[in-house]
């Protein structure tokens, strides 16, 4: 099973994402679950610090109160393993975020064919988990 945690403070957007995780996973076939969060609350940061088997973040970069960068840079504390994403309309970041060494997975761009982006990247995902016998 994959655990999505998807945290956007935009609404529409945060449904946006959760709709092509529901798109593209059907196509998958594989068990998963979302978790939906819209700031840097306390529940997630108990989902970040529980063990419940594999986890891709998708994050906005710029949330109301914290960055995604500074989320990543929380879970990767504790948590290597899990893959993560950046959603952005500020591909301004992007120096900034490579520099911090968070082991991101990959960016997608807002602006740009993002439902098509997005489910690329999550694809690519899948497969990297699949190559390293982390999903059946």
């Amino acid at each position: 099973m994959i655990n999505f945690i998807v945290c956007e403070d935009n609404k529409i957007i945060l449904q946006k994402n959760i709709d092509i995780i529901n798109k593209t996973m059907f196509k998958n076939n594989i068990n998963y679950r979302i978790y939906k969060f819209t700031n840097n609350e306390k529940q997630l940061q108990n989902l970040i610090k529980e063990d419940i088997g594999i986890k891709i973040y998708i994050l906005d970069i710029e949330l109301e109160n914290i960055s995604g960068i500074d989320i990543a840079r929380n879970i990767r504390k504790t948590d290597n393993k899990s893959i993560i994403i950046i959603s952005t309309t500020y591909v301004e970041y992007l120096p900034f975020a490579l520099k911090n060494k968070l082991m991101l997975f990959d960016f997608v761009s807002k602006f740009e064919d993002y439902e098509n982006n997005l489910s690329k990247v999550i694809n690519n995902a899948i497969k990297q988990l699949k190559e390293q016998n982390l999903l059946v």
